[in-house]
């Protein structure tokens, strides 16, 4: 089976977001042209479709996810609700969520923030 190249995103000059102008049947050779919105998946940024791998891969299961990419909670959440606003959802808000010491702390253990800056965003409460 031939190996179809990867969908580019970015214009290779300007870095400008493509559209998609074309679309073609292998089977019979129809082609359609137009200028189309790309699907929501083609703006998701290699992490973001790494997330989404594990994410699948675990089942949805929040933990696990967790576990496999060694991320706090609230990491992991941004990161779903990142993906989630990519394909038009809402980020959804918790009981508990947005605490920001409780956030800080998690992502202090996490390695995401340093002492100092951790302490300049506990300062600014």
């Amino acid at each position: 089976m031939k190996k179809t190249p990867k969908t580019p995103t970015a214009c290779p000059c300007c870095g400008g977001k493509l559209r998609v102008s074309e679309y073609a049947c292998p089977d019979c050779g129809v082609r359609i042209r137009g200028d189309f919105e790309p699907p929501a998946a083609m703006n998701l940024t290699p992490e973001d479709w790494n997330f989404v791998t594990v994410f699948m891969r675990n089942s949805g299961n929040m933990k696990d996810v967790q576990s496999e990419l060694r991320l706090s909670y609230p990491t992991v959440r941004k990161m779903l609700d990142r993906v989630s606003l990519a394909f038009g959802g809402a980020p959804k808000k918790e009981e508990g969520a947005g605490d920001l010491e409780t956030e800080t702390v998690s992502r202090l253990r996490a390695g995401e923030l340093s002492v100092d800056e951790a302490l300049a965003i506990l300062k600014k409460k």
